[in-house]
Parts: structure tokens; C-alpha cells; sequence
């Protein structure tokens, strides 16, 4: 069943929540892309508050890229569009790529799951990516974190 499968077992989840197995020749490489980003809701935050981040494109472009957040929030889920950036009718424009949920921390069987990954394709085509993050739960008086966020090649 998908929802028992990890990475440990062989297997990952991709944006669209097919599985691929990485008996398939998927390897992660490990390289990070750019810098660790954060994204800082502050206590009281709205729902919906945005984040963005801008993420450099590689010199040498993969086709699949790893995804990692770190969401320590037990109050809201966050939710991560990440667009490609292009220059249209000489002005800069946003392109949609994906749209991604990474739940609120909880504990599952005394163990706290509060970091998630997907794989994304073609997140630097021609461009630098261009990533909004936002908070889907107001947060209370004392509900502020920080969220952190990885991007890695996968091949």
C-alpha cells in the first residue's frame, strides 16, 4: 500500500503521487541546490500568509529534483507552488509548474513525522525557479515557526 512506503522500502512518491522504485535507476545525488531556505510564519500569521523564495538554476540542469521540507507546525499545513520563470513579451512572467501540501507535524506510532519529500520534474527549465510558501491554518498567539526547505538532485 502506498501510504507504508518510504524511501527505505525502495520506493518514493512522486508530486502527482504516482510511486516510482528506485530499482528503476532513480538515484538521488545528493548535490543541493543553492542554499537551505526557510520560511518564517509569525505568531498570530493569517492563513494563507506567503513566503517566497528564489532558488538559482543549476549550471548543469537534472531532469528530477528532490524536494524536502521540514515543517515542525502541529497547527497548519503548508503549501508550496513552485513556478518557472520566464521572460514573455519582454516582461518577466511566472509558470506554474506544481503545486505541493506538506502536512502539519504529528506523531505516528510514537514517532514524530514532521519532514516530507516529493520529486518534481523539470523544475529548472531555462530558468531559476520561483517558490511561494504559504501557511493554510491561522496560527495562534504562540503559533510562529520556521519551516526549512531543501531542493537535491535526483537523477
Amino acid at each position: 500500500m502506498i501510504e507504508n512506503m518510504a524511501a527505505a522500502s525502495g520506493r518514493m512518491r512522486r508530486e502527482d503521487d504516482t510511486v516510482i522504485n528506485l530499482a528503476d535507476r532513480l538515484y538521488i545525488t545528493g548535490t543541493l541546490i543553492g542554499d537551505e531556505s526557510s520560511a518564517t510564519f509569525a505568531n498570530s500569521a493569517s492563513a494563507n500568509t506567503q513566503k517566497t523564495i528564489t532558488i538559482t538554476a543549476p549550471d548543469n540542469v537534472r531532469k528530477t529534483y528532490l524536494v524536502n521540507a521540514y515543517n515542525p507546525s502541529t497547527a497548519a499545513a503548508l503549501t508550496m507552488k513552485i513556478f518557472n520563470m520566464r521572460t514573455i513579451n519582454s516582461a518577466t512572467r511566472y509558470s506554474l509548474l506544481t503545486t505541493l501540501t506538506f502536512a502539519a507535524a504529528s506523531t505516528v506510532s510514537g514517532t514524530t513525522v514532521d519532514t516530507y519529500g516529493y520529486l518534481v520534474e523539470g523544475m529548472f527549465i531555462a530558468s531559476d525557479a520561483y517558490i511561494v510558501v504559504s501557511n493554510n491554518t491561522a496560527l495562534g498567539s504562540s503559533g510562529g515557526f520556521t519551516a526549512y526547505f531543501t531542493v537535491r538532485e535526483a537523477d
